[in-house]
Formats: structure tokens, C-alpha cells, sequence
């Protein structure tokens, strides 16, 4: 790893002037990096002094035979001493940034010499205490140390080991952090905000100095400067089948499929989480598709325009759900940015044609407002 073969360059006085940059970045966050190069530069004073006294007592035996004595040798001494602190250190750098799984991916390293680690879509790995990281949309993963690491824009699903009586493992997400004693729990970060979602323990979010604790089934989103607590959107009990949301691979149609079934079912706030994720997660691919487009798109050519028409979708049943718990001016501005972000949105009916979200959602706003 970089920080091996970097105390690997220090210690043999090899380090480049980009070694040395990195290095010192290292040095700057890592308290355990400090006491290694401490010790490191204290051992090669010692052995200097020491090597200038033994040359000392060679040149006064050459001069005078009689004079010679027996001695401790110092160099092997020290040098079996750094080789061990050495070993030790690689052997707890190892520890803390090998987590383990057939799908990961290293992108290298990040300014302050960090590994950065990413999974392929819908793929799970470990870190080293054994703490499972499900990650479904490819998102990127910072390993810090064995209790910190950051996330990057994705879907994520957690379950830590226990740390009770232990440093609780910190998460960093876009929009605040978390910290958590072993529990089961989601993250949406789309970059604008980060959802959380706890199905098992209890997780400590914090963000723009405003904390709070959720348990089983409460949800909390960091936005802009408000961290909002979305209570009770599924049930507590997490042997419950209500209790369950569940990503599927956390593609556009997987979520807004879901988010239509919730629906139908009558399990608004369900739908509202579904359609959110999808929104968060494809809501960028979706402008970007609706800009190249004059008008609807027909034909098979449909099909190449998902994110559009799965994003387009989810908005509509956003606002569906939100008008079945009487939020009535949510459902007015969810349909409001419907028609006019993603115009071209299409949607399949099951007797055999698509139709357009937005033209539902321009209707729906009539009636609202009237």
C-alpha cells in the first residue's frame, strides 16, 4: 500500500520531492504516523553517536593495541529495533485499510494519501472487523482508518459490528456524518443530501452543529442547512414485512417500479422513499436526456431515454403519495417540477402505449389549486 512503500523510502533515505509532499500530508492527520518518523529519526541519531564512538575506540585500538575492549555491537541492535516498529506498523496499517471483497476496485489516492476504494454496482465487501458494506450504485468508498470512512454520491446499505465500549466507526457523507455503534442502516447521498434510514440499532447523525438519534424505522435528511427527521415512515419492528425497503439493485426501473407498487398498496410514505431515490440518484441523467430532445420520443427509440421517463415517473407518484397524506402544497410542487424539468417524460400502460407523467401532473395542479 502507499504508506508502506512511502516509510519504506524514508527509512532507506530514498524519498522523491512528491514523496516528501505526501508525506507530510500523512503527517499532518495521522498521530501514529508522527510517533513511527519520532522514533525513526531518534534511532538514527542514536546509531550515529553510537557509530562515531565505536569508530572513536577503532582508531585508539589501532593506535594502541592494549587499549582493546570488549563491546555491545549497537548497529544490529538498532536496526533489529526499527525493522520490528516497522513491522508493526505495516502490519496495523495493513489491518486498517484492506477491506476485503472480490469486487473491489482501488482508484488510487485521494490528495492526503488515503486509499480509495469502489465497488461495482450492487456488490458487497468487509472491512477489516468485519462490518458489511452493500453498495448499489457504484458508489466510492474513503477508507480513513479502522473507524473512519467517507462515502461518495450513491446508494449504500450497512450492517456494523457491535462496538459497544469501543471508538464508534464515523461516517462521512456529503451533507454531515455518522456515528455508529453497530446497527443496521441506508444511506441516499445524491451530493445535494444525504437520507438515512435505520432498520436495526441505533445510528447518531450530526450536521451544521444539529444532532439527533435514530432508532429502528426513523429516517433523517441533511439538506441545505436543515436536518429533517422523516418519523415513522415504516414500521419499528424489524421483523416486520412492512418494515423492509429494499433498493433492489437501485436502478431507475427497479426503484420506480417499487415506488408504484408502494403506491398501489397504499403504502405512501413508501412510495415517497422510492420515488426520492430515484429522483436523487437519476434526476441529473434525466435533464441531460430531456435537453437533447425537441419533443416526445417514439418508437423504440423510447427506451433509450430511462432515465427520463423512470425519474419523470417517481415525481408523479411523489406527488400522488404526498396528496394521500394531505400534503397538498408538496404534491403542487412536485408536479410543478415535473412539467417543467422533464416535459418529454414517457410511461408504459399496461394496454400497450406510453403515456406522459406530465400531462397527469399538469391536471393534477388544476385541481389542487382550484
Amino acid at each position: 500500500m502507499r504508506k508502506i512503500e512511502l516509510f519504506d523510502a524514508y527509512i532507506s533515505g530514498e524519498l522523491t520531492q512528491e514523496q516528501q509532499d505526501e508525506l507530510k500530508a500523512i503527517l499532518s492527520t495521522d498521530e501514529g504516523a508522527k510517533d513511527f518518523v519520532r522514533y525513526t529519526a531518534e534511532t538514527n541519531i542514536l546509531y550515529d553517536v553510537l557509530k562515531k564512538r565505536d569508530e572513536q575506540k577503532a582508531k585508539d585500538v589501532t593506535t594502541n593495541p592494549k587499549k582493546k575492549e570488549r563491546g555491545i555491537h549497537y548497529f544490529p541492535v538498532i536496526i533489529a529495533a526499527a525493522a520490528c516498529l516497522f513491522l508493526a506498523f505495516i502490519i496495523n496499517f495493513a489491518s486498517v485499510e484492506e477491506p476485503s471483497g472480490p469486487n473491489i476496485v482501488r482508484i488510487g489516492l485521494d490528495e492526503s494519501g488515503y486509499e480509495l476504494l469502489k465497488a461495482t454496482t450492487d456488490e458487497q465487501f468487509k472491512l477489516i472487523d468485519g462490518s458489511q458494506i452493500d453498495v448499489k450504485t457504484g458508489g466510492q468508498v474513503k477508507v480513513f482508518d479502522k473507524n473512519k470512512i467517507s462515502i461518495d454520491k450513491g446508494v449504500y446499505s450497512f450492517d456494523v459490528v457491535s462496538r459497544v465500549n469501543k471508538t464508534p466507526l464515523r461516517i462521512e457523507m456529503s451533507h454531515g456524518y455518522l456515528e455508529i455503534v453497530g446497527t443496521e442502516f441506508s444511506i441516499i447521498d445524491s451530493g445535494d443530501s444525504s437520507w438515512v434510514h435505520v432498520t436495526e440499532g441505533k445510528v447518531k447523525v450530526v450536521y451544521k452543529g444539529k444532532e439527533t438519534f435514530l432508532t429502528a424505522g426513523k429516517t433523517a435528511e441533511a439538506k441545505g442547512d436543515d436536518l429533517i427527521l422523516e418519523t415513522d415512515l415504516v414500521q419499528a419492528n424489524p421483523e416486520s414485512p412492512e418494515a423492509g425497503v429494499d433498493f433492489g439493485d437501485s436502478s431507475s426501473k427497479t426503484l420506480m417500479v417499487k415506488a408504484w407498487e408502494a403506491l398501489a398498496a397504499g403504502k405512501n410514505e413508501h412510495a415517497i422513499i422510492y420515488s426520492e431515490a430515484c429522483i436523487n440518484l437519476y434526476l441529473e441523467n434525466a435533464l441531460k436526456m430531456q435537453q437533447t430532445l425537441s419533443g416526445p420520443v417514439t418508437g423504440q427509440d423510447i427506451h433509450t431515454y430511462w432515465a427520463l421517463n423512470d425519474v419523470g415517473t417517481c415525481m408523479l407518484v411523489k406527488g400522488d403519495a404526498l396528496q394521500k397524506i394531505n400534503d397538498k402544497q408538496g404534491a403542487i410542487k412536485i408536479y410543478k417540477e415535473l412539467v417543467e424539468k422533464l416535459s418529454f417524460s414517457q410511461c408504459w400502460n399496461e394496454e400497450g402505449f406510453y403515456w406522459k407523467p406530465a400531462d397527469s401532473a399538469k391536471e393534477k395542479v388544476k385541481d389542487l389549486e382550484n
